[in-house]
């Protein structure tokens, strides 16, 4: 699974765990980037040693696992998130109002981007999830929180990205155990063995194939991202991803050959059926007689 939508998305999925401070939220992002960049690191000690097939088995299984944990943090975090119970008149002309009270917990609310989520500590059973100002994310177009005075005055609060949890630890660590995992195998390796599969002849072709075919997904992945969230779910979401590279594990375990030590032309014949390489290594294993004899004949003819 390609990390772009976590490099566009960190300080959107970190305010998702349930983080509000804009400061705090900048610094956990730099955080993962620089976990990012300093396990790019590692791979380059380990490469040669374990091999490159091993190292990506593990970079790929680690980066399912902490997919699958990141969908059931959020999961978590949308399992205690606070309840709706009093909703506004439907009928109102008041745009996004019924599909907004149709919501029923905080979580669902603020991932509809239309939606936020109003509520008093000091008054129990007093949530709603209300429409959002688009003007000002900060108040809704309907209920008690339509103003900033009167969430201070009453002790009213508003939310329209994140919900108050006591899971918002869960998604940040296993977003760093993510990156962590990407950047010691997923990311140098899928290069490195890319220009190892191809033969010389098509090698300029297959790797600008390849790196078309790696940017598109990444863009189709940052574009519907959030799409994705409000269609099913911000767990979802992650649970969908960490399936995908669940596949991708079977593949890779099935698929991809160790090429460490391997020369371009044994690497290609790694590829073919076994009927294939004997006759290739037969064909190659004469040429290489005939050199030889050809060779012998011309060192007899100069002496």
């Amino acid at each position: 699974m390609n990390r772009m939508f976590l490099r566009y998305y960190t300080g959107t999925i970190i305010q998702m765990a349930g983080v509000e401070d804009p400061h705090t939220t900048i610094w956990l992002s730099s955080v993962v980037g620089a976990v990012f960049f300093l396990c790019t690191f590692v791979p380059m000690a380990l490469i040669e040693r374990t091999g490159r097939r091993l190292l990506l088995l593990i970079s790929v299984a680690g980066v399912a696992l902490s997919l699958i944990l990141l969908g059931v943090s959020f999961l978590l975090v949308n399992i205690d998130s606070m309840q709706t119970y009093n909703h506004l008149d439907a009928n109102s002309s008041i745009p996004f109002i019924k599909s907004c009270s149709l919501y029923s917990n905080c979580d669902y609310c603020v991932t509809d981007e239309h939606c936020g989520f109003c509520f008093s500590k000091n008054v129990s059973h007093s949530s709603m999830c209300v429409p959002v100002n688009i003007d000002d994310i900060h108040v809704s177009t309907a209920g008690p929180c339509q103003t900033t005075s009167s969430q201070t005055n009453n002790s009213l609060i508003f939310h329209s990205e994140f919900c108050e949890t006591k899971y918002t630890v869960m998604p940040i660590v296993f977003m760093v155990v993510y990156i962590a995992f990407f950047a010691v195998g997923f990311a140098p390796l899928a290069w490195a063995l890319n220009a190892e599969f191809y033969p010389l002849w098509a090698r300029s072709t297959g790797c600008a194939l390849s790196t078309f075919t790696n940017w598109i997904f990444s863009l189709v992945i940052s574009l519907t991202f959030l799409s994705l969230g409000q269609a099913i779910t911000k767990y979802g979401v992650f649970f969908l991803y960490g399936g995908i590279t669940v596949l991708a594990f079977i593949f890779v375990f099935f698929c991809i050959p160790e090429t460490t030590g391997i020369s371009i032309e044994e690497v290609e014949m790694l590829f073919m059926s076994k009927h294939k390489r004997r006759e290739t290594a037969q064909s190659r294993r004469m040429t290489d007689v005939s050199a030889v004899i050809r060779k012998t004949k011309e060192e007899t003819i100069v002496h």
